[in-house]
Order: structure tokens, then sequence, then C-alpha cells
């Protein structure tokens, strides 16, 4: 192929039946159903993993354990 060939050919588009929306006609219809309905369950799981963990994190009260801490700071560490 001459150089100018490829040079025009790269604007081309090509024809939607042999791009990926061709393909999926070529799927038979109970395939397109099955797939549908394993994204539609995707999404769905993934929605309410999202809204479960935000209403764990917004009603969740999680306070450290109180520890009593003693330490003794030197009199240098303070200004006059």
């Amino acid at each position: 192929m001459p150089r100018s060939a490829r040079i025009m050919s790269f604007g081309y588009r090509r024809p939607l039946s042999s791009g990926r929306a061709g393909r999926l006609q070529d799927f038979p219809q109970a395939r397109k159903a099955a797939m549908l309905k394993s994204i539609l369950v995707i999404f769905v799981l993934l929605l309410l993993v999202i809204i479960g963990g935000g209403v764990f994190l917004a009603t969740g009260a999680v306070a450290p354990t109180p520890t009593q801490v003693e330490k003794v700071i030197p009199n240098d560490r303070f200004k006059n």
C-alpha cells in the first residue's frame, strides 16, 4: 500500500456491521439477555456494597478505648 493511501485511510470509519455493534447483533437473543442480566446483577451488587459501606461508616460509632498515659517531661524543655 502506498504511503499516501495509508495516510488517507486513517480517517476512514468502518461501518457499524463490522464493528462492536455488529458483533452484538451476531449473538443470539438468549445470549444477549443473559449478558444484560449478568451486567445488571453485578451493577446492583456493586451499588449495594457502596450504599452499605456508606451506611456503615455513617452510623458506626467506632471510638478508641480511652487509656491513661503518664509521661515525665523534663524541665529543660520549658522556657522561662
